[in-house]
């Protein structure tokens, strides 16, 4: 019993672990991507500069999501946590979506 609740911490860890390691890559990513649009903002015309301002703060926005998101990771989450895993999956999966389309 002991060994088998055990077995069960390890594996709750290594999950948590992984999803904390995807969460950190696709937070480098928007960060990546924030830095290209302050780069096109800057040289933008007009017309141009109000759609990467947007995309900017919608992306920024899921950055800050993300960093939250990675703090309760960390916490101590006994409860919950098939639903905080599949609601940030599904998080992250809308973002990469997002990322892929400019």
């Amino acid at each position: 019993r002991l060994q088998q609740a055990q077995d069960q911490a390890r594996k709750l860890q290594a999950e948590r672990d992984d999803m904390a390691a995807t969460l950190k890559q696709q937070s480098l990513e928007l960060d990546n991507e924030i830095t290209e649009l302050d780069r096109k903002i800057e040289k933008a015309a007009a017309k141009d500069k109000a759609r990467w301002q947007d995309r900017r703060k919608r992306l920024t926005g899921y950055r800050d999501e993300l960093n939250a998101d990675l703090k309760r990771v960390g916490a101590d989450m006994k409860d919950g946590w098939t639903d905080f895993k599949n609601t940030t999956a599904a998080k992250m999966e809308k973002i990469a979506a997002d990322l892929k389309q400019e």
